[in-house]
Parts: structure tokens; sequence; C-alpha cells
């Protein structure tokens, strides 16, 4: 290959690749320019120097209904985001927290040293270690059932706190049930609703606020643009405008996608029938359970004067 062709095909590279490097730059410098006269635009009309383009009223009105629709859900699941976390209606003590979390060592180290002595020996059973209620109710049952057994159920004060024990533990799995409930027939899909439908909604809005910065921009340059420049500038306008136009439009049918759903009402109604089937067993349970206290009651009291 001669010097001059390999000049030649050198020159073309570079050519090439200086044409592409252009390509890539421009677009990214329109941005840049675009984003520039926006903040402009912005600060002016802040300052009181521009008046921006009204938006329709029907618009303002959606924004309103949106806002509120979007308040409420953030509300509602800070509200709901304990039911989807264990044990959120039961403070665990420190020392219960300990004491399970020694005991769960104490199986480990001792099964890895039987190991160690027995090569090949299967893992023996790691020793019981008693689980952390999961509610409140199941840590009533745990201590009622603990003492019931001290106490023997013979006597009325222990056979009342076996019935106890397992009128709690009920009500704790009803607990657990509702709480799952929740999180699946509330919770989930209200957020579902958050970070979809009015994320769109709101992210249009966004697209709205820079195409009408950017139309008014380009009407500001419009009016102070030299005659050479009044063609390219009336053109600029013009594509501002239907931007902004097409910008307010999709906004507008995302914003009142949100406002027709009518999942709010029905994921709340579900909410409260999950709350519903919860307190109606439980009052139930205990009104089965009032009774049968009420009658060791008097069962106990008689021994006692019989003493």
């Amino acid at each position: 290959m001669s010097v001059q062709t390999t000049a030649t095909s050198l020159l073309t590279s570079i050519r090439s690749a200086a044409t592409n490097i252009g390509e890539q730059v421009t677009p990214l410098g329109n941005q840049i320019g675009t984003a520039f006269s926006q903040a402009r635009q912005y600060a002016n009309e802040k300052m009181g120097n521009a008046e921006p383009t009204p938006l329709p009223p029907e618009y303002k009105e959606l924004e309103e209904r949106v806002d509120k629709i979007r308040i409420l859900h953030e509300q509602f699941l800070k509200a709901t985001k304990p039911f989807t976390r264990p044990t959120h209606d039961y403070e665990v003590p420190i020392q219960e927290t300990i004491t399970e979390l020694a005991g769960k060592v104490t199986s480990t180290v001792g099964s890895l040293a039987q190991q160690l002595r027995t090569p090949g020996a299967p893992p023996s059973p790691t020793g019981s270690t008693t689980e952390l209620p999961q509610t409140q109710s199941h840590a009533l049952a745990r201590t009622s059932l603990e003492v019931a057994n001290t106490l023997g159920t013979e006597e009325p004060t222990g056979a009342a706190l076996l019935k106890f024990a397992k009128a709690q533990n009920k009500i704790g799995e009803a607990r657990l049930k509702m709480d799952s409930d929740i999180t699946t027939k509330f919770y989930k899909p209200f957020n579902t609703t958050l970070k979809s439908t009015i994320e769109f909604a709101m992210k249009a809005r966004k697209q709205v606020q820079a195409a009408r910065l950017n139309y008014d921009a380009c009407k500001q340059r419009a009016a102070t643009a030299p005659p050479a420049r009044q063609d390219v500038a009336r053109a600029e306008v013009e594509k501002a405008e239907d931007e902004f136009v097409a910008a307010v439009e999709g906004a507008m049918d995302k914003m009142k996608a949100v406002v027709s759903s009518p999942e709010p009402l029905r994921n709340l109604a579900d909410l409260a029938a999950s709350m519903l089937s919860f307190y109606k067993d439980s009052f139930e349970t205990l009104s089965e359970l009032s009774p049968e206290l009420d009658e060791l009651l008097v069962t106990n009291e008689a021994l006692l004067k019989s003493t």
C-alpha cells in the first residue's frame, strides 16, 4: 500500500470520526441550550420580568385533584406500613431477643462441635428455641400458657389461664390474617397506584412545565429577534407551541386517569372489610371466653370460702 493511499484512508477515517462526534454532540448541545433557555425564563418569571402562559382552568382543577389523591395515598401508605411488618403490635423485650439469639448460637456451636468430633455424622437437631411472639395476643397466649402449666390446670386460675391462652392464640392468628389481607388487598395496590398512575401524571406535569417554559422563552426571543431571523423565530414559536399543547393534552389524559380510577375507594373498602373480619372474630372469641371465665371465678370464690 502506497503512502498516498494510507494517508487518504487515514484522512477518511478522521473525517468519519469527526462526523460521528458532531452528530452526537449536536443533540447534547441542543438539550443544554433548551435547558438554559428554560432556566432563564423561569428566573425572569420569578423576578416579575415575564408573564407565564396561563394553563387551562380544567388543567389547574385536575392538578388540585391529583395532588389531593397523591397526598391521600402517601398518608395512608405511611399509616398502614406497620401492617406489613411482623411483630408490629408487640414490642419484643430486649432480654427475649438476646435469649433467643444466645440459644441459636449455642445450638449452632454444639452441632458444629459434634460434627468435628465425628466426621461424616449428620448434624444433630438443634436445641429447641422459643420463637418470639408475632403479635401481642400471641405474647399473652404464651405467658398465660406458661403460668397455667406452672399452677396446674386443675385449679380454677390455671384452667382460666389455659382458656385465656387458647383464646388469645386464636385472636393472634386472626390478627396475622388481617395483616396479610391488608398488605395484599390495600397496601400493595395503593403503593402500585402511587408508583404508576399517579407518578405518570406527576411526570407529565413536569413535562408541561418544561414545554411551557420553552414556549414562553421562544416567544421572548421572537419578540426581540432581528428582521433577518423573524421567520426562523416564528417557526420556533410555532413548534414550541405545538409541543406545549401536546404536553398539556397528554398530562390532562394522565390526570383524568388518576381522578376517574375506582381503585382507591375499592382498596379502602377492602381495608375496612379486613379489619371488620378481625374484630368480628375477636369479638366472637372473647364472647365465648368471658362467660367461661365468670364460671371459673364463681368456682374459685366458692373454693376460697370453703377453705
